[in-house]
């Protein structure tokens, strides 16, 4: 320690204009202190020099472009992404990613995985993202765990995979899970005049005489209605023999029409029938559509 004095002090004697450093006895080096006020007016140092800011608790290198602040290797420090995590990051102003037009890349074993384009697209295992999420891959591309509960649903668009293997969609509107794929029944009457009747299952059964038996819980999403010419009815659809419409479509002098807000619910083992409530009716046919329901 004595010889780094003694060699310190002939620096010093050697180059007293140019020495940016300070000797402290108890340390190899002491660097200059100043608050961040005496950095920005009233210090300017070479180039190269360092500074220790009071404030801060910070070291800064001049450039000569001024002032820059050295990354500190405290791990409680957010001037860096510590291995182990970090402490005092703020979500507003703290980031990891790019500041410039440049994509931000991550590896493992060397080999790039994911990138974040500069304009905002995702890639996996995809270099080049040509969408907001890209995945590329020669195995599975994407797995949705299936939930053998039904989550809670907030928003339109939110998804799961259910244990039966069907993924479900949240309807906002309808404020419920529903399959995603959605299945078409019908019903119709080769008849010019057709009244107050029920219509036939394609397969040709009548429905007073059966139904479409639904496989799971499900909703009615819609229903469509079509005649040979303009006719005033309405279309209603019945469930297990029952009298009352649980759904009803009523058309006034027009060939058709369709409701996509129906919001019908049915169970598992229901039967659903359609029913003719209108005179002289040329040759009606429907459709509804259903989802299954969570």
């Amino acid at each position: 320690m004595k010889r780094l004095i003694v060699m310190s002090l002939s620096l010093i004697a050697l180059y007293p204009s140019e020495v940016v450093a300070q000797v402290d006895g108890n340390y190899l080096l002491g660097l200059t202190n100043a608050t961040t006020l005496e950095m920005n007016t009233g210090i300017n140092p070479v180039a190269g020099s360092l500074l220790y800011n009071t404030d801060e608790e910070k070291m800064y290198l001049n450039t000569a472009s001024g002032f820059k602040k050295i990354p500190s290797i405290d791990t409680n420090s957010v001037d860096f992404w510590g291995a182990t995590g970090n402490t005092g990051s703020n979500a507003t102003t703290h980031f990891l990613g790019t500041t410039d037009l440049q994509d931000f890349v991550m590896k493992t074993d060397n080999s790039e995985r994911i990138r974040i384009s500069s304009t905002g697209n995702v890639g996996i295992n995809n270099p080049t993202p040509n969408a907001q999420i890209d995945i590329e891959s020669a195995g599975v591309p994407l797995r949705i765990q299936p939930s053998t509960t039904t989550p809670t649903g907030t928003e339109s668009g939110q998804i799961f995979m259910g244990n039966d293997g069907i993924l479900y969609a949240y309807d906002g509107s309808r404020t419920k899970w529903l399959s995603v794929d959605r299945t078409m029944v019908g019903w119709g009457v080769n008849n010019p005049a057709t009244t107050l009747a029920y219509m036939r299952q394609f397969n040709g059964a009548e429905s007073d005489k059966n139904g479409w038996r639904m496989l799971r819980d499900g909703t009615i999403t819609g229903i469509t209605v079509q005649t040979e010419n303009a006719n005033t009815w309405t279309l209603e659809i019945r469930k297990n023999d029952g009298l009352i419409p649980i759904a009803v479509l009523a058309i006034a002098a027009t060939e058709g029409g369709q409701d996509d807000t129906i919001n019908i619910d049915f169970n598992q083992g229901d039967f659903l029938q359609a029913y003719c409530n209108g005179t002289a009716v040329e040759y009606p046919e429907t459709l509804i559509e259903i989802a299954w329901r969570k």
